[in-house]
C-alpha cells in the first residue's frame, strides 16, 4: 500500500473506531446535525488543536470529505461522516513527534476532550480525542515525518451532490507547494 493511502486509513481508523464504540455526535443524543452546523466545528477544533502546537506550524487544508453511511447494497441511510485533513508542513522528526503529541494531548484534556491513544506498532503512531459535542479529532504520523491532523463529525445529514461542502472541483493546494512533512523546520524537524 503506498504511504500516502496507508496514511489515509489510519486516519480513518483514528477517527471511526471511536464512532463505532456507540458514542454521540450530535449533541443531541445521537442525531444528525446538518453540513452547515458541522463545518463550524469542524474548523474551530481544527484551528484550536493546530494553535495549541508551539513553536506554530505552516500546515496545508484538504477539502472537506462526506463519506456517505451504505449498507452491502450500497443504498444510503441519508446520513455521511464529514471530516477535513490538515496536513503540518515541517518534517517532524521522531523525538518532536513526542512533543507534539503531549502538545495536543495537554491542549484536548484542557477542553475537556476524551482521549483515545494509538500506536500499532508498524510505525505509525496517533492520538485522537473526541470533543465534549461530540466531534472527533485525531493526529497521525507516518515513517517520513508528516502529520496530519483530521477533525470529523458523524453522523451528518448528507448534504445533496451541489452542496458547497462537497465540492472537490477546486484544489486547495497552490500550485507548486511542496509536499506536507518535507519542509526543514529548525525546531520540528531536528
Amino acid at each position: 500500500m503506498k504511504p500516502r493511502r496507508y496514511a489515509l486509513a489510519v486516519v480513518a481508523v483514528l477517527l471511526c473506531a471511536p464512532l463505532t464504540a456507540g458514542c454521540s455526535f450530535g449533541g443531541d443524543g445521537g442525531g444528525a446535525i446538518t453540513a452547515e452546523q458541522a463545518k463550524p466545528r469542524i474548523e474551530a477544533l481544527l484551528s484550536g488543536t493546530v494553535g495549541a502546537v508551539q513553536p506554530p506550524v505552516q500546515y496545508l487544508d484538504e477539502l472537506y470529505d462526506v463519506r456517505e453511511h451504505t449498507d452491502w447494497k450500497h443504498d444510503s441511510d441519508g446520513k455521511s461522516l464529514v471530516l477535513k485533513k490538515r496536513h503540518l508542513m515541517p518534517m517532524i522528526s521522531q523525538p518532536k513527534r513526542t512533543v507534539l503529541l503531549q502538545q495536543l494531548k495537554d491542549y484536548w484534556k484542557a477542553q475537556g476532550y476524551t482521549l483515545h491513544e494509538d500506536n500499532n506498532g508498524n510505525g505509525v503512531q496517533g492520538v485522537s480525542a473526541t470533543a465534549p459535542d461530540g466531534t472527533k479529532v485525531g493526529v497521525s504520523f507516518l515513517g517520513g515525518g508528516s502529520a496530519t491532523i483530521t477533525a470529523g463529525i458523524d453522523p451528518v445529514v448528507t448534504p445533496p451532490l451541489d452542496h458547497p461542502l462537497r465540492d472537490t472541483s477546486t484544489s486547495p493546494r497552490p500550485p507548486g507547494t511542496p509536499e506536507p512533512g518535507t519542509q526543514d523546520d529548525p525546531y520540528w524537524s531536528h
